[in-house]
């Protein structure tokens, strides 16, 4: 999966063509001191999410997205697990926001062995604008076992379920067979597929 991250260039590197070959081992020492100071800021803002309120929670979990490396999205998930229920649904809020930021998580956020925070990523998705987002809940149906997981994800195809998502709704009836929600919910989306 492509990445929509620019990797840094330190500016030694940029200026390499201009001034010669840089100190590749001070080039190397920065870059890992810049890792560095981005780590303790990821937890800085993960306590300031947790632990402060308005503007300053909110501004806290934005720059979480912001940041978007893998540090910065397990901080994500992990509010997404927890029992603050504000704190919950604006990191829901905010990744709708950023659906290329979804994109290279994706299988992180769809696969966590926490059902629950599977059924926010279905929540999540649901808000998402963006041209792959079928793709994304089918991938991630294909995988799933959980009848919660799977009910959330057929209300997230409710609005843009296509003739693509057919077959993968006819295979959670068929794996959910003595569940009656699930069987409603699939038939209702079927029917409206066939009426767009």
């Amino acid at each position: 999966m492509k990445s929509f991250y620019h990797s840094y260039q330190s500016p030694l590197r940029q200026n390499q063509s201009t001034s010669g070959n840089p100190d590749i081992s001070q080039v190397d020492a920065n870059e890992r001191t810049t890792d560095a100071q981005k780590t303790e800021s990821i937890e800085e803002l993960k306590k300031l999410a947790t632990k402060s309120a308005g503007l300053k929670k909110q501004s806290a979990v934005l720059q979480l997205c912001d940041i978007g490396n893998q540090d910065a999205f397990d901080a994500l998930l992990t509010m997404l697990a927890s029992e603050d229920v504000p704190l919950r649904n604006l990191v829901i809020e905010l990744l709708a926001e950023h659906p290329l930021l979804c994109e290279a998580h994706l299988d992180r956020l769809t696969q966590h062995p926490n059902c629950d925070v599977r059924i926010f990523a279905m929540n999540i998705l649901s808000q998402v604008t963006h041209d792959d987002v079928e793709y994304w809940i089918l991938k991630a149906l294909d995988q799933e076992r959980d009848v919660n997981v799977c009910a959330a994800a057929l209300e997230a195809l409710d609005a843009i379920a296509t003739q693509n998502s057919e077959q993968a709704i006819r295979d959670i009836k068929a794996r959910f067979a003595e569940h009656e929600f699930i069987q409603f919910s699939a038939d209702d989306l079927l029917d409206k597929i066939m009426e767009r």
